[in-house]
């Protein structure tokens, strides 16, 4: 309204007259009417759509000559194999089925199908095969001027609102292996790692909460089937699942009916509650952190499908509820009902945690409002057949105008209903008329003597405005695009709909109070789309496309008819040049030249094994070569797995363990090398100091209950009063779990990779390299003979490496509770 009225007082620059009052000169317009952004085309189009459709009462402005934008950028070029006119595909759905790009599920009820979903669907699945059309054929301009294949960061995917929509295009497209970012996709709330990580914390906090408890129960968490659960629920169902877990577990003669399921009911109420109690202490970020570490749902659901998506998900999980105890406190109640109220909240700062940055060469989707004074070679605005949302005008019980103050309804409390007052009813027969605007302003000077104009009245002002506004979205859509614009709309009906449009003009536009009966951008394009095909098809503005899906339609056809028309008489045409050139060769065949092809093609790359060749190899994989090579292999039990071989290790969670047996010497040993990696060992001196280290790792979760009971101290205490462990504890020189890189091509012709696990400087200045093992070996020899060749590449990292010389090498097997040294002739 402001600038409006400016623009309508103030005179044109050149209107000025020279003899009127300097301070006048001030007070004048100046048109800035070129666009420095877009292509001829793209603004012809532009042009010709709004000045059809957009007047001061929808858009509030009068698009005429001066108004239309002039093309400022006169340096794109051209190709003629690219067509740069902005494209309107029709998607019509007329006689669809509406199972037709369903996920294959033949039973659905079609009436419990959303339609508006589907259709999104169909048009997510064109829009993708859309971009694949563009990838290949389309062209952009580079900054110094030439022309360049796009890129899918050239692509920009505009939505008027994202709910429900962004997330079923980002699908598509990651379906069709395009790459694509969207910043207010799903909430995070949506997965199903979060709903299970926030259903475990609601348990915490009440437990007297069937549905929460059984999703647990049902999960990786718990690791119940299904016959289990119904097994517990026919027991007593009567009470709640969390009393009668306790029932059971009290009736004897169950518990030796059904041995194992009493375990896993054990099992899984000992986790409840330690946890309830671990709550109460800790905040809710180290509670989740545990609850990752003890049951490996981060590990389980990193291996899903999205696996990444769902890790970063987790992750952000965690930093929401740092977030929360630092602003906020730490009561489980209090976070729950938080994270509740931002489920609620369509928040873009709950949405799920990305791991595709924006700046990557990926297709963005993002609101039209979210691109407002940005710039994309390619616009695709999509969903334009989507209505307009007047939810504040219809929904809002009390409405707010800057104008015509606050709109209410009566309310008689004695009778308990509410209803329209006479100047509610004398507006509503007002907004029928086609200067409703003005009649409601009328209306409001009449009635002078009410304070506000009621809640219907606003209303209706409201929707007229909101219409102005869509209008205006419209052409901020629009005028992003730098090359090509492509709209894409979805209907169930578009001949019919095509048919209806009354092509009623009045000073060179269209009926405005037709016009302002439009609910959609769609309805406001089709009254332009049927003038073009009638009147000016044979133009240069607009390339109408209809793209007819049927229930018969498959994706094959239909990716064909979203493949551009001049691509394909591109192609004809150059396969008909082709056939023609093929056709009047009448030269001879040069011999000599075919053989020298025949030698290029057949040559064999001299350095063909090199480039299999691994860049890196680690030091377990080049001892187990070697002892390979050597027919030396020793056959390992399960038991006997070496840790360094294991690079990450997935094991279920310790509730579900159906025994303390199935803890394996792999997790055994990594314990003792994490033990040994931190201890202090000057420090502890008794069993006792062991035992007491152990207990704080477990207090601070560092290590579970159940990893104490496998760390042995007196297997420890023997190592530290061993001959290396007492040189250790005199040390000042110590270095743990030494990572290397090691280039020796007398080794492998690959880089060489490992960690040491200790070496140290004696007091008398003597080096001592050490390897720790678990191995159930049960000889010196043994442990030398599969172990000396990884021994031997440690010594010469460290005599490559660092500045040290390695005088003494040990194997220290905690198998054997001793040193094996592994002396120079052995080496040799």
């Amino acid at each position: 309204d402001i600038f409006n009225d400016k623009y309508v007082s103030y005179k044109l620059d050149d209107d000025s007259d020279e003899k009127e009052d300097k301070d006048k000169e001030d007070s004048c317009k100046i048109i800035l009417s070129k666009n420095f952004r877009s292509r001829k085309e793209v603004i012809d189009s532009i042009n010709y759509i709004f000045e059809k459709i957009m007047s001061m009462r929808n858009g509030q402005c009068d698009y005429g000559i001066s108004e239309s934008l002039k093309c400022g950028n006169t340096k794109y070029l051209y190709d003629e194999d690219t067509s740069y006119k902005t494209q309107i595909n029709i998607v019509n759905l007329k006689d669809q089925d509406i199972n037709m790009f369903s996920s294959g599920e033949e039973n659905l009820d079609v009436n419990e199908i959303d339609e508006d979903l589907t259709s999104v669907q169909i048009e997510a699945k064109c829009i993708a095969y859309k971009i694949q059309d563009i990838m290949k054929n389309q062209k952009v301009m580079r900054d110094n001027g030439s022309l360049r294949p796009v890129q899918y960061k050239d692509i920009v995917i505009l939505l008027r609102g994202v709910k429900n929509k962004a997330e079923v295009i980002e699908e598509a497209l990651k379906e069709n292996n395009i790459p694509v970012f969207c910043d207010t996709s799903s909430s995070i709330f949506e997965g199903d790692e979060v709903k299970l990580i926030l259903s475990f914390l609601k348990v915490l906090d009440n437990p007297y909460q069937d549905i929460f408890v059984i999703s647990i129960m049902y999960s990786i968490i718990g690791g119940f089937s299904l016959d289990d659960i119904t097994k517990i629920r026919m027991y007593d169902s009567s009470k709640y699942v969390y009393d009668t877990l306790y029932e059971i577990l009290e009736d004897e003669e169950f518990r030796t009916k059904e041995e194992k399921l009493v375990r896993k009911i054990s099992n899984f109420v000992k986790l409840l509650e330690e946890y309830s109690k671990y709550a109460k202490i800790y905040s809710i970020s180290d509670l989740l952190i545990r609850l990752y570490k003890d049951t490996d749902i981060y590990y389980q659901f990193a291996l899903e499908e999205n696996g990444a998506a769902k890790k970063a998900n987790l992750d952000y999980l965690i930093e929401l509820a740092s977030n929360y105890y630092s602003s906020v406190g730490n009561t489980l109640s209090s976070y729950i009902k938080y994270i509740d109220n931002l489920k609620d909240k369509q928040d873009t700062s709950t949405s799920s945690a990305k791991i595709i940055g924006e700046n990557e060469d990926v297709v963005r989707i993002m609101t039209i409002h979210k691109s407002k004074g940005l710039e994309f070679p390619i616009v695709i605005l999509a969903d334009t057949a989507k209505g307009y949302n007047f939810s504040d005008a219809r929904k809002q019980k009390v409405i707010f105008h800057h104008k015509y103050g606050i709109g209410i309804d009566i309310v008689n409390s004695n009778l308990g209903i509410t209803y329209p007052s006479l100047i509610k009813q004398a507006i509503r027969s007002v907004i029928e008329k086609e200067t409703k605007s003005e009649e409601i302003r009328l209306l409001y000077v009449a009635q002078v003597q009410y304070d506000t104009l009621t809640r219907e009245a606003v209303k209706n002002v409201i929707t007229n405005e909101n219409i102005s506004e869509e209008m205006r979205i419209l052409y901020v859509a629009l005028t992003r695009a730098k090359e090509k614009l492509y709209i894409f709309a979805t209907t169930k009906d578009y001949e019919k709909e095509y048919e209806m449009q009354t092509l009623s003009f009045k000073n060179g536009k269209f009926n405005e109070t037709l016009i302002s009966l439009n609910n959609s951008y769609y309805k406001n394009l089709l009254p332009v789309i049927k003038y073009y095909n009638e009147y000016e098809a044979n133009k240069e503005e607009l390339d109408i496309q209809k793209i007819e899906v049927k229930s018969s339609t498959t994706d094959a056809q239909l990716k064909k008819m979203l493949v551009s028309k001049d691509t394909e008489e591109n192609r004809q045409s150059i396969n008909e040049k082709i056939e023609k050139i093929n056709a009047q060769k009448t030269a001879k065949v040069d011999e000599d030249l075919i053989e020298k092809i025949k030698e290029n093609v057949e040559r064999e790359y001299r350095y063909d094994e090199d480039a299999h060749i691994p860049a890196r190899v680690s030091v377990s994989n080049l001892k187990k070569s070697k002892l390979e090579e050597n027919n030396d292999i020793v056959e390992q039990k399960i038991s006997d797995v070496n840790e360094e071989e294991i690079t990450e290790e997935f094991r279920k969670p310790e509730v579900l363990e159906e025994t303390t047996k199935s803890y394996t010497a792999v997790r055994k040993g990594l314990l003792i090398h994490f033990i040994l990696q931190n201890l202090d060992f000057s420090s502890l001196t008794t069993v006792e100091d062991i035992k007491q280290y152990t207990e704080k790792l477990t207090y601070q979760n560092v290590i579970s209950e159940q990893d104490k009971k496998y760390i042995n101290p007196f297997k420890i205490y023997k190592f530290l009063n061993s001959g290396i462990g007492k040189e250790l504890k005199k040390s000042n020189e110590i270095y743990r779990e030494y990572e290397f890189i090691l280039e020796d091509s007398g080794i492998s012709n690959s880089l060489i990779q490992g960690i040491i696990d200790l070496f140290f400087v004696t007091s008398d200045g003597k080096v001592i390299l050490v390897d720790f093992k678990t191995d159930r070996l049960e000889s010196e020899q043994e442990f030398i003979k599969r172990y000396k060749i990884q021994l031997d590449i440690y010594k010469k990292a460290i005599n490559s490496l660092t500045r040290y010389n390695v005088d003494l090498t040990y194997i220290y097997s905690f198998n054997l509770d001793k040193e094996i040294e592994i002396k120079e002739e052995e080496d040799e």
